[in-house]
């Protein structure tokens, strides 16, 4: 977890700052947990292809709890976990800092590897989001007819695309039919900074594949 507050207002900054210098940090286990994420996630991407291997340490992480959980159950009743909000620890700071250092490098490779997909990905039943060279994207979002056909046909061929964006923020059955018509057609293709236009290559190949299989 983690966020910023910035204003203009001297007095409002006061307040924050003593709101925040009378917050605690978090235990020492859950700051283990956090800190351990990183080479965990890193090992088992690795090694997800080699026999399963990656996907056991995965699945074995956050059974066993050793990954702290994305969202908690608390999170998902509208709730705040007991441990938050609290102040964020020098090691996560410090790897905080490192990844802002490369934040421009990391932003203009997003906006590359979008203009690849867009270059690439030529099909009349794609819908790309609309074209800007500043936009840069956590995620490329594209739509299709039958997005959970493409997850599973590039799953088979070790591609694992997200499933994010899947449902608008209210129910399923929305009364907000623009809103579950997008939810339903998105497909969402990596942008992040490990992707090389090979990957794009073949990510592109198999998205074809999956459309018309």
């Amino acid at each position: 977890r983690g966020g910023a507050l910035i204003t203009t207002q001297s007095q409002l900054g006061e307040i924050i700052r003593q709101r925040q210098a009378g917050l605690s940090l978090i235990s020492r286990a859950q700051l283990f947990r956090y800190l351990l994420h990183g080479p965990i996630f890193f090992l088992g991407k690795y090694l997800y292809g080699f026999f399963g291997v990656g996907k056991l340490i995965l699945f074995s992480a956050r059974r066993l709890k050793i990954l702290p959980a994305i969202i908690t159950a608390a999170e998902k009743s509208g709730q705040s976990p007991p441990w938050f909000p609290c102040k964020l620890a020098n090691s996560l700071a410090s790897i905080l800092l490192n990844q802002l250092l490369s934040l421009d490098y990391r932003n203009q490779h997003r906006q590359t590897i979008a203009a690849l997909y867009r270059k690439k990905l030529l099909h009349q039943s794609i819908r790309h989001p609309p074209a800007d060279e500043n936009s840069i994207y956590l995620r490329y979002t594209i739509l299709v007819p039958d997005p959970k056909k493409i997850i599973a046909f590039a799953k088979h061929q070790k591609i694992f695309l997200d499933d994010w964006y899947n449902s608008p923020i209210a129910s399923a059955d929305s009364k907000c039919p623009s809103a579950v018509y997008l939810t339903s057609h998105s497909l969402n293709l990596p942008t992040h900074a490990a992707l090389t236009e090979i990957d794009v290559e073949r990510i592109v190949a198999v998205v074809l594949r999956g459309l018309n299989s």
